[in-house]
């Protein structure tokens, strides 16, 4: 059999992680996006769609645009986590 140099299935290129979550959530918005434990011992999982993550991901960016820190520099510092990661 010869090698054949193509790709296994289409991905795309999306420009950000917002552009992504926009176009996920138009297709699935009721999909879930995230699961995830608010504290690593709890027994209960929360679970994120994406119409719902699509609303975080504006919530911050219109707290960014309110603040005017659009063309600035800024740092989020925390664990690893379902909002650290929106932000």
């Amino acid at each position: 059999m010869k090698n054949k140099n193509y790709p296994l299935y289409d991905a795309v290129d999306f420009r950000d992680f917002r552009v992504m979550v926009e176009q996920a959530a138009n297709k699935a918005p009721d999909s879930v996006a995230f699961s995830f434990r608010v504290k690593p011992t709890s027994e209960e999982i929360t679970e994120v769609t994406f119409e719902q993550t699509r609303l975080d991901a504006r919530y911050i960016g219109t707290y960014i645009h309110s603040k005017k820190w659009e063309e600035k520099t800024v740092a989020i510092i925390g664990g690893a986590s379902y909002g650290w990661g929106i932000s």
